[in-house]
């Protein structure tokens, strides 16, 4: 933003041309009567000095003040925005702490203290939540996830793809006339379904063992078993209709050969299908029983959202107090520009009356009367007591 600079004083051009106004004096047009010819002159130079200034002062203090206007007219909105996401900065602070005490075996922060009842030397015992005294509570686990959790993510991808080419050999072999397009999507619904009752089994046992309450007892056997119902429906479909559809190169989805079926190849291969379905069922389970913490899930996505709002906080703030500078800035530059001009204003009138005194010298000069001068030098006398000192006349 650019400050206020007042026009500067033309000094050496005011010495001019006051020396030219001296030299154009019609020799004895001046006595000692008659000193301050050119004050007039001198006076209309210096309102027009000071017109400018209040001109330009005006001008820039319209300009700033528009601006200043914007500034403000900002700032509202901005507050608001920064005060909303203060408050939900403080409510996400809420919740992080509330996860991160369940990890440390609390339910949430001072909830378990026990609490003076009406009988002195009685306690009351805390309420009821779902993870109290749970097994989750694990405070090495706020620094996040762990290494095996990742390896079980990769583990459970193989065996997603196995089931997947297990499957589909399967649902070829009991429908025949179906599109591989509609194959297919039978194929990956079997493999979700037979994954999750493996995941939600092992789920729900770790949930049962931590002591989370609402979780059912019958839950993870009646996963487990489902699971195991359809893997050996689908064992049996394997050993039933034959074994996997094959060509004299690659791997083929087309429809079985069943000439190169047989009962004696029927038995290894639904064998090797119940086998890697089991595998990847105890994949899933297993895998989910080791990495499943309801608790640290919940303070890991609490903690990500606080991360996120106190970012959001951080901009809006700085946002805010940019524009709050801004305005501030720009009243005072009003400020400063009022005085500045004030000042300007002081040296224009000062500098006038410099001139009126460097005039009556030039006169008492020119006019070489030893009376005429003591009139004039006296008639105005310098500041402080002393005769100023000016530059020599062009």
């Amino acid at each position: 933003m650019s400050e206020f600079e007042p026009a500067a004083v033309g000094r050496t051009a005011a010495y001019r041309e006051i020396a030219e106004h001296v030299e154009r004096l019609a020799p004895g047009a001046v006595d000692e009567a008659s000193g301050d010819v050119l004050d007039s002159w001198i006076d209309a130079r210096t309102e027009q000095r000071l017109g400018e200034l209040d001109c330009d002062y005006q001008d820039y203090r319209l300009h700033t003040e528009v601006r200043a206007g914007r500034a403000n007219a900002a700032l509202p909105r901005l507050e608001i925005q920064l005060r909303h996401e203060e408050l939900r900065l403080a409510e996400l602070r809420k919740a992080r702490d509330t996860a991160e005490a369940r990890m440390h075996g609390n339910a949430s922060p001072g909830v378990l203290a026990p609490r003076a009842t009406e009988e002195p030397g009685a306690t009351q015992a805390p309420p009821s939540v779902p993870y109290a005294d749970s097994g989750y509570a694990d405070t090495a686990l706020l620094a996040g996830r762990t290494r095996g959790s990742y390896a079980y993510l990769i583990a459970l991808l193989f065996a997603v793809g196995a089931d997947i080419s297990a499957f589909f050999q399967v649902i070829q072999l009991v429908m025949r006339d179906q599109a591989q397009a509609v194959a297919l999507v039978l194929v990956l619904g079997f493999t979700a379904i037979v994954l999750a009752l493996a995941h939600c089994a092992g789920m729900m046992l770790r949930d049962r063992k931590a002591g989370v309450r609402w979780v059912p007892a019958a839950g993870a056997p009646l996963c487990a078993l489902l699971w195991l119902l359809l893997g050996l429906l689908a064992a049996w479909v394997r050993l039933k209709f034959g074994s996997v559809p094959v060509t004299s190169g690659d791997f083929s989805l087309g429809e079985a050969d069943q000439s190169q079926s047989g009962e004696s190849f029927a038995v290894p291969a639904a064998a090797t299908f119940l086998a890697l379905y089991l595998g990847s069922g105890m994949v899933a389970g297993v895998g989910a029983y080791l990495t499943t913490n309801r608790l640290q899930s919940a303070y890991l996505k609490a903690a990500k959202v606080h991360d996120r709002a106190v970012q959001r906080v951080a901009l809006s703030t700085a946002a805010y107090q940019r524009q709050k500078a801004l305005a501030e800035t720009h009243f005072s530059a009003l400020a400063a520009a009022e005085e500045k001009r004030d000042r300007h204003r002081e040296i224009v009138l000062a500098f006038a009356k410099e001139l009126k005194s460097y005039a009556r010298e030039l006169i008492a000069a020119k006019a070489q009367d030893p009376a005429l001068t003591d009139a004039l030098i006296h008639l105005v006398p310098a500041p402080g007591g002393q005769a100023p000192t000016y530059p020599a006349s062009a």
